[in-house]
Order: structure tokens, then sequence, then C-alpha cells
């Protein structure tokens, strides 16, 4: 019953919880820390993306195919201007996106439930008790709150609000200047 943004937030939270553990089950934990926050960083890309392209299609049903194509071919070069890849596994990704033909995805929950997770995690390693508490009283009835109350109960910034970006990266660069 509980709507993925806010289911996400506890799921989100784990993963970044690992790096404080990450000493004790990684070989080279500072190769997993960077790998996972430059993996978070390519979702919340790919997921924000995915997403305009689903309400483009949903605001253009009667597009071609050609033109279907060519948006998400805009896009991704938007979103990825490196240019490294090629047509064909770009098209490769827009198969993989078929289900916005067929199934809503919105995706962009998942960059919701990254900023508020991320804004919980940064805490974990110097108080780690107090953080993981405040986890547990989160996810118990997580499925009951609606996003402006768990907001408003966890003091989370809300992601809707002007500078939320902003926070975010702050977060993002403390867990990063650990590796």
């Amino acid at each position: 019953i509980a709507s993925a943004d806010v289911m996400e937030i506890s799921s989100r939270l784990l993963e970044l919880f690992l790096h404080v553990h990450a000493l004790s089950l990684y070989e080279e934990p500072e190769k997993f820390v960077a790998f996972h926050l430059d993996s978070v960083l390519r979702s919340i890309i790919a997921f924000a993306m995915s997403t305009e392209y689903e309400h483009w299609l949903y605001h253009n049903v009667d597009a071609t195919k050609q033109e279907r194509r060519e948006k998400y071919f805009a896009l991704y070069r938007e979103t990825r201007p490196s240019g490294a890849e090629s047509d064909e596994k770009i098209l490769n990704r827009l198969y993989d996106e078929t289900t916005v033909f067929t199934m809503p995805k919105y995706q962009f929950c998942y960059v919701l439930a990254w900023i508020d997770a991320m804004q919980i995690a940064k805490d974990y390693k110097e108080y780690p008790e107090k953080t993981y508490k405040k986890f547990l009283d989160l996810s118990t009835n997580l499925a009951f709150y609606t996003y402006n109350d768990l907001v408003e109960k966890f003091e989370l910034c809300n992601v809707f609000e002007e500078g939320s970006v902003d926070k975010f990266l702050e977060w993002f660069e403390i867990l990063a200047a650990e590796i």
C-alpha cells in the first residue's frame, strides 16, 4: 500500500550504511565506496531521464517510432554528455525501457529516496546507534506515512523545495570524503 518513493528510503539507507562497514566486508573498501557512490549518481541521472522520457511519451502519444527514438537519443545524450556510447548501445537501453509503453514506472521516486537516505546516512559513521534507531523508527510504519509525514516526523529535506539538490551534494561529499 505504500508508494515507492517512501519505501525506497529504507532500502537506500541500508545500502549507504554499508559504507561504514566496508572495511570489514571488502578487501579494498575504498573501491567499493567509490563504485557505489558513482553508481548512486549514475542511477539518479538514469531515473530522472527515464521519467522525463516517460512523461514526454504521455504528452506525445501520437509520436512516431522515429520521433520516440530521436527523443530518447536526445535525452540520453543530454544527460550523459561524454558521448562515449554508440547509438546501438543507447538503443539497447531504450529497449530496456520498454515497460514505459505498457506500465508506468515513475522511476523518479528513486531520486527522492536517494536524497532523503543520503541525509540520514551522512550521520551513521559519527552516530551509528542514534542513526540506526532513526532508520528503525522510520522503517517500522513506513507503509503508512505519506511523504510529507516523513519529512515532518523525521526532519527530512523536502526534495521538492529549492536547494534540496545542493544539500544532497553536500551530504554526498561528506560520504565521498571518507574514501
